[in-house]
């Protein structure tokens, strides 16, 4: 916004033309010229203003511009002085310049600075002048502005002000000592309306003092209403609260009730896995078994945590009952310690139990092992390895006593109050896959034996969760026994590395999945593999680091995951990839429309939710990549026209010259004695330096003249030939580079010869340079369905992941300065996109290739005929 205005640089551009500087000094590093800046009704943006003023540094004082500006103000008001003397006093003028929106320093630098002052006796009034954010801080300004308070007193004919001026960040404060001389007219007025003055201010007082009754009955009026709207308020509250305490109760029975129906299907689900797995297990490949098995475990997984839900549903409506019987609850917790052992040791963690040779306790079995296996699975998840996990059980007179230690990272005191809460986990951090029900149910089963639960943390590491349960029976109602047994779903360590999948043939693209779920990662990876590339990380910082690394042209992330979440990912991947046009695909079992949102405000393209059909994120995933790949089509297309539109007069300008002096320098030579142009003298060494340059002049017109548009010349071409005559342009590149040529198509194609043969010599030309002395380049030509491929690799040290778009732009170039115009493969890509093909940097099994990719079978108009 531009908020300065143009006067306030009067004085510096008046300065300026006295010293006779350079026109440019003032506004170097500003869109503006003298010109607009000496016209008074222009505005400037503030950062503008600044810069416009550091220029001015290089030949002015802090101190001159304030003198400077002083000067300017007195000799520029002097009419206004006159009328000012009549009507004003000098504190007149302060209230009037410091005056919010409309005073005359509002209307000098618009939003950018905020006013504030004081008057202090009548003589002194303190200004405050704040630049605001996020403006620029400007010492300046303040310096600049030091001057006209110096100076405004005399307006109104009081002498100058003392000014004194101090300056911290972005306030500035002034304290102006001026003589309050009143102005003439208004003296007059004052002795005139002096016998009539008790008069009015009697009236005044009258006035103000109704209006403040008034105010008074108004008040009291609305407070009353106040007090009428909280009290019906906190009657609507009090409904709403009943209504929803009804309708949690009916949300959890029909919780209750649709779990119940759950566990049906999931049981036919096993059952079908089990008989597959006996009438079948030795015939299938060993895909088909890990991906049956992954079946099995998941429905194992939700029969478990239906069997949770039923059991907080139960508690959250009162209804839950327990069959306690007396049970040796010390050889329950050493035949839950043997059972965890084998993941405690994939884990890398000690398990350990300090237990009683037997210890007997009326406690539901059932229930009481679900709760030390809760413990016991929480305290693995969440220590790392090489850590340590121990479990005490002991009793006194009426209760007895279990303790679960670990040695991870312990939680804080908050934590510690709310852990036992539904759906409660661990901060990203440190959070493991999970629901986040195990110990709330631990909570519910605990109290239900009328029992307590309490976590708190170790010293120096750690976390303790203890259980105190009573050794007497208590008579509870019967309710059925549950199956509850140890699960095998918990994971213990999620794959803190990322893997990749590769195709059996060509990768089409390369994709970086994020997913905490290891099972459902890998499943996804081996589906998309297929066609693609796919490097999968257990989290969104593996995430960002693998796309630092690979710069993919797709993102497929989840939204819960630990140390960094899906959103959070998307914001981020914008700015690390590569390939600003990649699409990002969101997939998540959280379905609200606020996360929904969020995600796509991030960055993502598409919102896929779980569980979701194979074939669907497949078409989805080809959709997203045509897409990109249109887009960049698009971006090439017009990036080509305006260069095209931009170069081809240039390049027309600069052969015919070229061209003049090559053909020139020829002649002179004849004209000239042999001994003077010899090789070793200085005329002749000049003439052969002028012949390098008018060629290279001639050889840069002619790759101009390459981006310009005209209607191709298709012909029957033999790729035998094609190559050939590019392997010979290229020649001069491969001085000491092994050429090697692989020729898996010889037929003909439709092409613009002399086009397509340009297009592939730069690649040759660029493949010899990068390979060297003892390198080799390899050219490969095969047919790939409807379409040819020639494809050049080298044995140099590759184009980097992130510069593989970026070799493709006008005028960028890797060489060193003189030693490429940077155009090369730029008109290359213009020549193929012209055929209806593609030329791009592909993944090979062994090193990245340059790929051109045409439609086998071309029209005139570049497209692929039918």
């Amino acid at each position: 916004m531009r908020d300065v205005s143009c006067r306030t640089l009067g004085v510096v551009l008046k300065e300026a033309r006295r010293r006779e500087l350079p026109n440019d000094l003032l506004v170097a590093g500003t869109p503006y010229d003298l010109a607009y800046l000496r016209n008074a009704k222009n505005h400037v943006e503030w950062s503008e203003w600044c810069q416009i003023l550091r220029n001015a540094r290089q030949f002015l004082t802090l101190e001159q511009m304030s003198d400077l500006n002083e000067s300017f103000f007195r000799s520029s008001f002097t009419a206004v002085g006159v009328i000012a003397r009549l009507l004003f006093t000098s504190r007149d003028l302060f209230d009037w310049i410091c005056k919010r929106q409309v005073g005359g320093g509002a209307q000098l630098f618009g939003t950018a600075v905020k006013p504030a002052y004081e008057h202090i006796g009548s003589d002194v009034t303190v200004i405050r002048l704040e630049i605001q954010e996020p403006h620029e801080v400007s010492d300046e300004f303040f310096w600049m502005t030091r001057g006209p308070f110096i100076a405004m007193p005399r307006l109104v004919g009081a002498g100058d002000a003392e000014v004194d001026m101090t300056i911290e960040g972005r306030v500035g404060a002034f304290r102006v000592r001026y003589k309050n001389k009143r102005g003439t007219l208004a003296s007059l007025f004052r002795w005139i309306s002096m016998p009539f003055t008790a008069r009015a201010a009697a009236r005044e007082l009258q006035a103000a003092n109704e209006e403040l009754q008034q105010r008074y009955y108004e008040l009291e009026q609305a407070r009353a209403e106040v007090e009428k709207k909280v009290e019906e308020r906190t009657a609507e509250l009090s409904t709403a609260l009943a209504q929803l305490r009804e309708a949690q109760g009916v949300r959890e029975r029909f919780f209750g009730n649709i779990s119940h129906e759950i566990r049906t299907p999931l049981s036919l689900i096993l059952l079908a896995v089990s008989d597959i797995e006996q009438r079948a297990g030795a015939r299938l490949d060993e895909r088909a078994k890990t991906g049956l098995g992954s079946i099995g475990d998941a429905a194992r997984k939700l029969v478990r945590l239906v069997d949770e839900l039923l059991l907080l549903a139960a508690g959250q409506e009162g209804k839950l009952a327990l069959h306690r019987e007396p049970s040796d609850v010390a050889a329950l917790v050493k035949q839950l310690v043997a059972a965890w052992q084998p993941a405690a040791e994939r884990a890398g963690l000690g398990l350990l139990a300090r237990v009683p040779e037997t210890l007997v306790a009326e406690v539901d079995p059932v229930a009481f092992e679900r709760v030390v296996s809760n413990l016991v699975s929480n305290a693995v998840k969440y220590t790392p390895g090489g850590g340590r996990v121990e479990l005490e059980l002991a009793s006194d007179d009426s209760d007895l006593r279990l303790a679960v230690r670990d040695t991870g990272p312990g939680i804080s005191d908050e934590l510690s109050q709310r852990l036992f809460g539904r759906f409660e986990r661990a901060p990203e951090t440190r959070r493991q896959v999970g629901t986040g029900l195990g110990l709330a149910l631990v909570r519910e089963l605990v109290e239900a034996h009328g029992g307590t639960v309490a976590a708190s943390r170790r010293e120096p590491v750690g976390t303790e969760l203890v259980v105190r349960m009573p050794k007497a029976i208590r008579r509870d109602a019967i309710v059925p026994r549950q199956e509850l047994q140890l699960g095998d779903d918990v994971l213990v360590n999620p794959a803190a590395t990322a893997t990749r999948f590769d195709p059996p043939g060509e990768s089409l693209a390369t994709i970086v999945l994020a997913e905490d779920d290891t099972r459902l990662a890998e499943s996804i990876a081996q589906l998309l593999a297929e066609r693609y590339t796919v490097h999968v990380a257990a989290d969104g910082e593996a995430a960002v680091e693998l796309v630092r690394r690979h710069q993919p042209q797709l993102l497929i992330t989840d939204v819960d995951m630990p140390k960094m979440n899906g959103i959070e990912l998307a914001k981020k991947f914008r700015d690390i990839a590569g390939d600003k046009l990649a699409p990002i695909i969101i997939l998540s079992a959280i379905i609200d429309l606020h996360t929904r949102v969020a995600g796509l405000d991030a960055g993502a393209v598409d919102y896929v939710t779980k569980p979701f059909d194979p074939r669907e994120l497949v078409a989805r995933v080809a959709a997203q990549l045509r897409t990109r790949d249109l887009a960049h089509r698009l971006h090439r297309a017009e990036q080509l026209s305006a260069l095209g539109i931009l170069t081809a007069g240039l390049a027309h300008e600069l052969r015919n010259p070229a061209n003049g002096i090559v053909n020139a320098i020829e002649p002179i030579k004849m004209l000239l004695p042999p001994e003077l142009i010899a090789p070793e003298t200085g005329p002749g060494q000049l003439l052969d330096v002028m012949r390098d340059c008018a060629e290279q002049i001639g050889f840069l017109s002619r790759q101009l003249l390459g981006f310009r548009n005209g209607a191709l010349v298709l012909e029957p071409e033999r790729v035998r030939d094609l190559v050939q005559r590019s392997l010979g342009l290229a020649n001069k590149a491969f001085v000491g580079v092994e050429v090697r040529t692989q020729l898996a198509f010889d037929g003909e194609i439709l092409c613009a010869g002399p086009l397509l043969v340009q297009a592939l010599t730069n690649l040759l030309e660029n493949a010899g340079h990068a390979a060297g002395k003892g390198g080799w380049v390899e050219l490969k030509v095969r047919a790939d369905g409807a379409f040819i491929l020639l494809e050049v690799t080298d044995s140099g040290s590759g184009v980097p992941v992130e510069l593989r778009e970026r070799v493709f732009e006008p005028f960028f170039t890797t060489k060193p300065p003189g030693s490429g115009t940077g155009l090369g493969l730029a008109v290359a890509r213009a020549i193929v996109s012209r055929h209806g093909g593609i030329l791009d940097i592909r993944d090979r099994p062994v090193r990245p290739a340059f790929v051109i990719q045409l439609p086998a079978n071309a029209r005139y108009d570049g497209s692929v005929a039918a």
